[in-house]
């Protein structure tokens, strides 16, 4: 296996030999069983802030709807009441609680307490 890189003013270590490169291309062959191979690293976009608040306000709106579907579907007109309230909400981790509530309860006492 041949490895090949551009090195700049570095010192490489390698089974006892050092090499050292100033801004030149390296190649050193060996053999494959001597290669650990590290997992690549991902890479990952800057996000503006202002892009942060956009998908923040996504998230939110995403959980809203969630609730507001599930609200429909389980507890139909009385459910739906509830969703002025709800979406007056900021807190994403309060949020998070009903939604979860919404999905698994099937009494609305016991999600109207999260409310207040």
């Amino acid at each position: 296996m041949e490895i090949s890189g551009y090195v700049s003013g570095s010192v490489i270590v390698w089974d006892d030999n050092v090499l050292i490169a100033n801004d030149t291309k390296v190649s050193v062959i060996v053999p494959d069983s001597s290669v650990t191979r590290l997992p690549e690293k991902k890479s990952r976009r800057y996000v503006s802030s202002v892009e942060r608040i956009g998908i923040k306000k996504g998230k939110k709106e995403g959980r809203l709807e969630a609730i507001k579907m599930v609200l429909s579907i389980k507890f139909g007109e009385n459910g739906m009441k509830l969703m002025p309230v709800i979406q007056s909400l900021e807190d994403e981790d309060r949020l998070n609680v009903i939604m979860k509530s919404v999905i698994k309860t099937d009494s609305l006492s016991e999600i109207e307490p999260l409310l207040n």
